[in-house]
């Protein structure tokens, strides 16, 4: 029968063994072993992996063999009682909104009514897919005392202090919202913003690099704009307590007129450069010896999969919406996202959902994992899809990212409730195919969605398997921080909803230096080269718009020179 192995260890037997192996793979390893007297087996595959079958059937044998060798006859397995939530909901929050069909677009939107503030964001999703995973934007403003920012800190007072902000975040989004059945989304304020890489080190990992950027920020947002880009239609929404509902009411009459007046956003003007230098953390020579040290952990057996990453930056004064503004235009993607607070902006065109919690409780996450290049020829491009579903390679590190998933979800799901709908579909953005795959299940009636996050963050399609160790070795083989890039950006909500992307294809602006990375998956099979090709090819994704738009449309053309790479018309 078919079984997946995650090999960390293979096995011999010697001539006067007191074991019996009894059964193998097709090449030959060892798979199954029991003792000639005593009451042990064991297995080398993983029996609750996705692709493994009689998984159920093979723990049930371990449980009915011990219990026989002691002279069970009968198994009861004792059923825990329900318990109350510990943190009752609070309540008290109305909605007041207000359903507008004229058409307007976001970007016309936002650079009227958000442009200029200090503090904004635009949660900007475009309808890209049949299952409407991308039908809201949201988008609005906070105040700098409406803002919550950590930074890590290597002591035990900065962890203390990340805790207890987590645990305030936890009691906000206790908060019950009325009237939230009204409107076709699941977001009616709450939280919004980011969990940078670093943040890690709050959930049991290591404290190793120091991003240029706060690790975590959050918006509290209780007043937004929503529109919808199935029906073109715009929603006024103000979450607001008893003695606060007619100044929401007044709000949404202001916003109104306001977007009456709104004109077409005019071009965005460029710096019309000639040329631009991009630094590289590592060069060619020393990413390819990165991957040699990764496959050597594998070897090991530390790690089955690392997600191992290269960063990118350069200098350059710039107008951070105008550049999101190119990006989106050439790099539509589901889950975009444009955060601007205090001179510093994140910029998120990325393809990949994290984590999506419905108001039913209903969790999802889309993990990306297996990435080839597109061809103008349709033929061709038909069969790069083919070639990339058919990869094993590909495969193997998506079924991983699959596996940890599940595992991830399952600490706080409800029983039996973890599912896979899909698994590896292929999903074709503008200039990639990738390998997607859907996991789902139902959050436990008393956990929260910090406790989600605490279990989940970071990513597994961004850090590898088994996660912690990975992580470790991770930060070893990366000079500098990951920052917002490969963290999460999106909303925690009040109702206990939450949508975050995976911050890939995403860069950060501090008003002086822009920052991204491109990483891919190394496995044993993986081939050095191709995998520094495949990072440069979704480095290219970011930096030829971002050429395009810093140029003024002039001819792209780039040069690697060590860790430098070097672009000019």
């Amino acid at each position: 029968f078919d079984v997946v192995r995650y090999h960390s260890l293979m096995v011999r037997l010697g001539q006067h063994s007191d074991l019996i192996a009894t059964a193998h793979s097709a090449d030959g390893v060892i798979q199954a072993l029991r003792h000639k007297s005593l009451p042990k087996w064991g297995v080398q595959f993983h029996p609750e992996s996705i692709l493994s079958e009689h998984g159920h059937q093979i723990l049930t044998n371990f449980r009915d063999l011990a219990h026989q060798h002691i002279g069970h006859t009968q198994i009861s397995v004792a059923t825990p009682k329900p318990t109350a939530p510990t943190n009752p909901p609070i309540c008290g929050k109305h909605i007041v909104s207000k359903k507008l069909n004229q058409p307007f677009a976001g970007q016309d939107i936002f650079s009227a009514l958000f442009a200029e503030q200090p503090n904004v964001f635009w949660l900007d999703s475009q309808l890209l897919d049949s299952d409407h995973c991308s039908r809201f934007s949201f988008m609005g403003c906070a105040q700098s005392d409406e803002i919550l920012r950590y930074r890590i800190a290597q002591d035990t007072v900065a962890f203390e202090q990340g805790r207890a902000l987590f645990d305030t975040m936890a009691q906000q989004l206790e908060q019950k919202v009325v009237g939230a059945e009204v409107l076709p989304f699941s977001f009616v304020g709450g939280l919004v913003g980011y969990l940078g890489y670093e943040m890690k080190a709050l959930f049991g990992s290591q404290q190793c690099h120091q991003s240029a950027l706060p690790d975590m920020l959050w918006m509290h947002i209780d007043r937004f704009i929503a529109l919808d880009h199935h029906t073109n239609a715009l929603y006024l929404v103000a979450c607001a307590d008893e003695e606060q509902i007619d100044a929401a009411t007044q709000w949404l009459n202001e916003v109104e007129t306001q977007l009456l007046a709104i004109k077409p956003t005019p071009p965005a003007k460029s710096p019309a450069i000639d040329s631009l230098n991009i630094t590289l953390d590592s060069s060619r020579k020393d990413y390819l010896a990165a991957i040699d040290a990764c496959k050597s952990a594998i070897v090991e057996g530390d790690s089955y999969e690392v997600c191992l990453t290269n960063q990118f930056s350069f200098e350059q004064s710039l107008d951070p919406l105008a550049l999101y503004l190119a990006l989106r235009e050439g790099n539509a993607a589901p889950f975009g996202a444009y955060i601007q607070f205090n001179g510093s902006a994140i910029i998120s065109t990325s393809p990949e959902r994290f984590l999506q919690v419905t108001s039913q409780g209903r969790i999802q996450a889309k993990p990306i994992k297996g990435t080839i290049g597109r061809d103008s020829d349709a033929d061709k491009d038909q069969a790069l899809a083919k070639q990339l579903s058919q990869s094993e390679k590909d495969r193997s590190e998506n079924l991983m990212i699959v596996d940890l998933m599940r595992n991830d979800l399952s600490r706080v799901s409800k029983p039996a409730s973890v599912k896979v709908p899909n698994l590896m579909d292929i999903e074709s953005f503008k200039t990639v195919h990738q390998m997607v795959s859907t996991i789902e299940s139902q959050l436990d009636d008393d956990k929260s969605l910090i406790d989600l996050i605490k279990m989940a963050f970071p990513g597994g399609s961004i850090s590898g398997a088994p996660k912690l160790r990975t992580m470790a070795i991770i930060d070893k083989l990366e000079r500098s921080a990951r920052g917002p890039y490969c963290g999460a950006i999106g909303y925690l909500g009040y109702n206990k909803v939450a949508d975050l992307n995976i911050g890939i294809r995403t860069l950060s602006y501090d008003g002086k230096t822009v920052r991204f990375g491109a990483g891919g998956a190394i496995t044993y099979l993986s081939d050095a080269k191709g995998e520094f090709d495949e990072i440069m090819l979704k480095a290219d994704a970011l930096i030829k718009p971002i050429w395009q738009h810093l140029s003024g449309g002039k001819p792209f053309k780039s040069m690697l020179d060590g860790s430098h790479l070097k672009i000019s018309k």
